[in-house]
């Protein structure tokens, strides 16, 4: 779609493009700015006389876009040459990347043919494809005959047009270096544009934007019109002055006014937000107007209840107070029933410690003993046993055996007769050592307070009677120990006693300050 206005100009440029179009071998050099309507009229042009338009293809590099513009040239051909469809190539100044585009184009206005152009297979397609083309024009078909038809046909069928801007050097250097672009081209100028555009497409554009009334949209498109005119007058001067040319194109009036509708749109835009923005605004006030009268009238109505809610909050604050005061007093007690509890809690781990301290003295001594006795062999007891006249220290150590074991006589023969007894080892495993009566402790302490009663000097005389002595001397140890711990033990119980049920109460309060607390 092309957004075109038809001016009087752009008119009797579109006729004379149509006009050449129509010719064979019409070709034409447009020179005009830019921006001045030179590619859109020449497309309109081809459009009405239904003759295909072409332009050249973009190609990456220098010898790229050479390759690819010979490539193109020789589709061209080949449609205009044999199948004889009419093409209207259109070349703009700015798409020219490579001279060479201009010298093959010279060569095919001035003869129709590039040279080195088409190899043998493209020739050959020449000359098979272009042979209805011959019989139907009633001429021999020999290959020269083909090739010249196909000539022919490409000058009469290809129309070159040539877009050039006249700004600096560029144009007079290209049409004395190819000069088939002046003599074999229609040339149109394209002057710029008069008032009378200026103010058509200044309507035209205006016209889009609804918010602009038809008064307002003449006003500004003869402002702009008047502009334009006033600063093609001050390029004038300028150039009369410093011989130095500005060109206004008709571009830059399309620019003036695109970048008026958009800022136009923009301003409106923002007018819009801004206009909503304080709309939302007043509609948010006028709302929250009503509800703050619908407080005050809610508030006015709670006045007399939110009166009684003060006056218990201060009762409920005073009631806070006291019982504050009474859980600082209460806490105070915790703590220093607390710190009881502690006290009580180091005396039993030092009472524990001291009695614990007294048994361990005599504990491994009185393992050593049961070991001994544990070990005590069958052998061992018989040699003792056949003593007929024991040595006294023996018969010290089976005394004081007796003794532990209940026996109220002490004299050999009895002795000899509970050694005798299956049971004897047992009975000596079965001692109960945490209850030695005391009446049998103080003859044990009479046996071993004997000057003969000494366990190394027994042991040389007597080995079996060793482990006897030992046995005997650690009971006697062990429970002179246990008669002084007995009563640590007894005062540790009272204290864990007094202890357990200090931790029940200061748990208690503790429980109690919390519930005040929270």
């Amino acid at each position: 779609k092309m957004d075109l206005v038809f001016f009087n100009d752009a008119i009797f440029h579109i006729c004379r493009i149509a006009r050449i179009l129509r010719q064979p071998r019409g070709s034409m050099l447009i020179i005009g700015v830019g921006g001045c309507g030179k590619q859109s009229l020449s497309k309109l042009a081809s459009f009405m006389l239904q003759v295909e338009y072409a332009q050249v293809k973009g190609s990456s590099g220098k010898k790229g876009a050479m390759k690819g513009f010979k490539d193109q040239m020789k589709e061209l051909m080949f449609q205009t040459g044999v199948e004889g469809t009419p093409v209207a190539f259109l070349m703009a100044d700015n798409q020219i990347t490579h001279e060479g585009y201009l010298e093959d184009i010279n060569n095919v206005l001035n003869t129709g043919e590039i040279t080195n152009l088409f190899e043998s297979d493209d020739v050959e397609r020449i000359m098979n494809d272009i042979t209805p083309a011959v019989q139907k024009l009633g001429r021999p078909e020999s290959r020269d005959v083909k090739y010249a038809t196909f000539i022919e046909r490409v000058r009469d069928f290809l129309h070159v047009i040539l877009c050039m801007s006249p700004v600096g050097d560029a144009l007079r250097v290209r049409c004395r270096k190819f000069p088939s672009l002046i003599n074999c081209c229609t040339i149109d100028y394209f002057d710029k544009w008069p008032e009378e555009a200026l103010l058509s497409v200044g309507n035209k554009f205006l016209h889009e934007m609804s918010m602009l009334s038809s008064e307002k949209q003449v006003i500004l498109s003869r402002l702009f019109t008047d502009v334009n005119s006033s600063v093609e007058e001050a390029s004038d001067a300028f150039y009369g002055e410093l011989r130095r040319k500005v060109y206004i194109t008709p571009k830059s009036f399309l620019d003036c006014l695109k970048l008026f509708m958009c800022e136009l749109q923009d301003q409106l835009k923002e007018h819009k937000e801004n206009l909503e923005t304080l709309s939302n605004g007043l509609t948010k006030l006028r709302k929250t107007e009503v509800q703050v009268g619908d407080l005050k009238d809610i508030l006015t109505q709670l006045q007399p209840e939110l009166k009684d809610q003060k006056q218990k909050v201060q009762e409920a604050l005073e009631r806070n107070k006291e019982e504050a005061r009474k859980a600082a007093i209460e806490e105070q007690a915790v703590e220093r029933e607390s710190s009881i509890v502690e006290q009580q809690s180091l005396e039993i781990r030092i009472t524990r410690d001291d009695a614990e301290r007294d048994l361990k003295e005599v504990l491994p001594a009185l393992e050593d003993a049961r070991k001994g006795v544990a070990n005590l062999k069958k052998e061992d007891i018989t040699v003792i046993k056949n003593f007929n006249q024991p040595p006294s220290a023996v018969q010290l150590t089976l005394q004081a055996v007796l003794v532990i074991l209940g026996e109220k006589k002490t004299e050999w023969s009895v002795a000899k007769s509970v050694m005798a007894d299956m049971n004897f080892k047992k009975r000596l495993e079965r001692v109960d050592l945490e209850n030695v009566p005391p009446p049998i402790l103080a003859r044990l302490n009479g046996i071993l307070s004997n000057k003969d009663f000494d366990i190394e000097e027994i042991g040389k005389k007597v080995a079996a009677c060793k482990s006897l002595a030992s046995w005997a001397s650690a009971v006697s140890k062990y429970s002179y120990a246990l008669k002084n711990v007995r009563p640590k033990q007894k005062k540790l119980q009272e204290i864990e006693e007094r202890y357990s049920l200090a931790r029940a109460n200061l748990k208690a309060k503790q429980d109690e300050l919390q519930k005040m607390k929270d």
